[in-house]
């Protein structure tokens, strides 16, 4: 592998955009001990480039995909369905409807007194009534069979053979029978002209509005049943999306404390590494100083190469103020090898030490004091060895 692509790789996982291709190329050349340019990529890197993570791309469910098309199926039968019941009902009610007809209205008045409209001027009634005209054509007929009978039970002939004057007629009122007929006859035409134009236009009126406020309802149902679904879609979404963060924060974490353990783990591998490659190494226990402590601890001194490594072994817990400090004694006389705050069984590197050689030390002991340390060593005695020359 060449070394353009060795950094074009580095690269790329320097910005977090290595994509699986080149981790497994990178891989597979890592393990046929390929090497890396100097100074490209620490230890950490070269740890965390052993862990790919990998996100898919989240896929909505076909089911979901599969009741939103049936649902918009139906809305859209349901709305054909309604449209075509709205148009037979209008063509209904224009068949039904029948204007008035125009020979009706030119009716004349003169021989009516009284009149009755219907309220849509389709029928009209005419009552017939008497008049004088009528009255006086039966006086006639009386006064002629009055004289008839007289001839037949043997009165004047000459009464009978007259001939009969007809009384003048009663004179007769032009105002009484043609000024109101002419008045009502036009007010009947313009009363059905009005409602056939208002009955037209209402129909027209009815039938442009309907169809444009059935549109808009429809149009609302339609945009509500849009955003509820794509609602509940979205929420269901975002919702998949929060639990897969968790839990991916919840990889991380784990990642992280799994990383950390594998840092610790290969600082003390390096660390005991390193120490036991020095000479002259002596091994001491420390063994707690009374019954009721269980704890204890194990010494690794090199004095030829003035380092060394501490262990602690079931340690108990100590308040956030306090630390273990280690002391190695000489003729009475104490002198520090440094304070301690354990967490676990790892080997802690010792910070000072002591400034004397191993056969002028008599034995080793731990004090329980400040984290800061202490000048001399208190009461508060954890564990002590004896040093065996």
């Amino acid at each position: 592998m060449a070394d353009q692509i060795i950094h074009e790789m580095i690269a790329a996982f320097s910005v977090g955009c290595m994509d699986k291709q080149n981790f497994v190329q990178f891989k597979e050349y890592m393990q046929q001990d390929g090497e890396l340019p100097d100074g490209e990529m620490g230890e950490l890197q070269n740890i965390v480039a052993m862990i790919p993570i990998i996100l898919d791309i989240e896929i909505p469910h076909p089911s979901i995909k599969d009741k939103v098309a049936k649902r918009l199926i139906e809305i859209k039968d349901e709305i054909k369905a309604k449209i075509l019941n709205e148009r037979k009902s209008s063509s209904t009610f224009s068949k039904t409807f029948t204007a008035p007809i125009e020979g009706q209205d030119e009716i004349s008045f003169k021989d009516t007194k009284t009149q009755s409209f219907s309220p849509r001027l389709t029928n009209i009634n005419l009552k017939q009534t008497r008049t004088s005209k009528d009255d006086f054509a039966e006086y006639l007929e009386k006064k002629k069979t009055k004289t008839l009978t007289k001839d037949q039970t043997g009165l004047k002939a000459e009464t009978t053979n007259q001939e009969f004057v007809a009384a003048p007629l009663p004179p007769v009122k032009e105002d009484t029978f043609e000024s109101i007929p002419k008045k009502s006859e036009a007010y009947v035409q313009t009363k059905a002209e009005e409602v056939k134009t208002s009955t037209v236009q209402n129909i027209n009126e009815a039938e442009e509005n309907k169809p444009s406020s059935w549109v808009a309802i429809l149009s609302i149902i339609i945009s509500l049943l849009l955003f509820t679904v794509l609602g509940y879609y979205s929420f269901i979404n975002i919702q998949k999306l929060n639990n897969k963060i968790t839990d991916l924060q919840n990889e991380l974490n784990t990642a992280k404390d799994q990383l950390s353990a594998a840092n610790n783990f290969l600082e003390n591998y390096y660390a005991l590494v390193e120490f036991f490659n020095n000479k002259d190494i002596v091994v001491i226990n420390l063994q707690a100083a009374n019954d009721s402590i269980s704890n204890s601890a194990k010494l690794l001194l090199s004095f030829s190469e003035k380092s060394g490594l501490i262990q602690f072994k079931n340690s108990k817990n100590l308040q956030t103020d306090k630390a273990f400090q280690l002391w190695a004694v000489r003729r009475n006389q104490a002198v520090s090898m440094g304070v301690f705050q354990p967490s676990g069984n790892e080997f802690l590197r010792i910070t000072q030490f002591p400034p004397m050689p191993k056969e002028q030390i008599d034995y080793y002991k731990i004090t329980i004091e400040p984290t800061n340390g202490a000048s001399e060593p208190s009461s508060n005695l954890v564990l002590t060895s004896q040093f065996t020359r």
